[in-house]
């Protein structure tokens, strides 16, 4: 596969069908196939239906492609949901085919361990390139976490595909470029906003299968232990910052009106113009004294999705939070 392709591939989600030029005559078609199988060449196809045990792609003319489910990929859980491939573009190399039956053999997974070399090569420089002066950083990326860092709009951006929610560990595994890599995304990570109830967020935004741009934060390689590969992303580098310059947009004693989205004891988080807020609840004309569990302002009588007049009592970019004082309901 060119450069070309490969990066339109892995950067913007499989974009072109890269189907080989047809010949008109049975002998050059059959060369041609000769020459894919030969040089190994990885070449992108449509996939058009699933079987229990395969799936199958439009390659040359009349010729169907099928690709048996074990060269689809390496990892089970992949294997598992082929039924997710139709529709999708996706790599792969020629192994044999049959003039007779007009059918070629393909294997995704031979493609895949191609480009992901070269993807590799390409990323994991660039990434402990930016991280070299971070004395934590191999300990970070053992313990799969990662500082908040400085280097914040230089990281590789690639797009991936949610596989599931480790409710457990509050993670998002991902599949990094198409290319069966995988990727660990923190909650903390999905957004510039607190996620104060990750399931019911992700569920939203993030089902299985959706398709998210990320920035690649860090990789991580054990090669004693099953040889893993995985790489910390993170989606909150990938999209705008909404917290930079706040101290110049809101201000301490500014009065604005908030919506609830999640009320606690004696306290309630807040939206407010893409800013997320913890509002103190406090007892009337005392600022000093927060109201006890349930008492007048708190648990008994806020209500989530309600809009409230709060009066911003702090604001802290480097943190990414806001503290409000609650002063009525509307």
């Amino acid at each position: 596969m060119n450069k070309r392709l490969m990066k339109e591939f892995i950067y913007d989600g499989a974009a072109i069908v890269g189907q080989v030029e047809q010949q008109e005559q049975p002998n050059d078609l059959e060369k041609e196939m000769r020459r894919l199988i030969r040089e190994k060449e990885v070449f992108v196809v449509k996939i058009s239906g699933t079987s229990e045990d395969s799936v199958s792609a439009n390659v040359l003319g009349e010729y169907m492609g099928i690709i048996p489910k074990k060269e689809v990929s390496n990892r089970t859980y992949i294997r598992r949901n082929i039924s997710n491939f139709i529709g999708q573009n996706v790599p792969v190399i020629m192994k044999h085919f049959d003039l007779e039956t007009k059918t070629c053999k393909l294997s995704r997974t031979f493609a895949v361990n191609q480009l992901k070399g070269d993807f590799l090569n390409e990323i994991v420089p660039k990434i402990e390139e930016i991280n070299k002066d971070d004395l934590n950083y191999k300990k970070y990326i053992k313990s799969f976490e990662i500082n908040l860092d400085p280097h914040f709009n230089d990281y590789p951006r690639v797009k991936a595909k949610v596989i599931q929610f480790d409710a457990e560990k509050h993670r998002v595994m991902l599949n990094i470029a198409g290319l069966d890599l995988m990727g660990m995304m923190d909650v903390g990570m999905l957004d510039h906003k607190f996620v104060y109830n990750p399931e019911a967020y992700i569920d939203k935004y993030f089902k299985p299968n959706t398709v998210i741009e990320v920035a690649l934060l860090a990789f991580y390689e054990n090669r004693k232990e099953g040889h893993t590969e995985m790489f910390i992303a993170s989606r909150k580098h990938a999209i705008p910052d909404p917290w930079k310059g706040v101290e110049k947009k809101i201000r301490p004693g500014d009065v604005i009106i908030v919506k609830a989205l999640e009320k606690r004891d004696n306290h309630f988080f807040g939206e407010y113009d893409n800013f997320q807020l913890d509002i103190r609840c406090f007892y009337p004309n005392s600022p000093d004294r927060e109201l006890l569990p349930g008492e007048l302002y708190g648990r008994r009588l806020v209500t989530t999705g309600k809009e409230y007049k709060v009066e911003i009592l702090k604001v802290k970019e480097n943190r990414c939070v806001l503290t409000a004082k609650f002063i009525e309901e509307l």
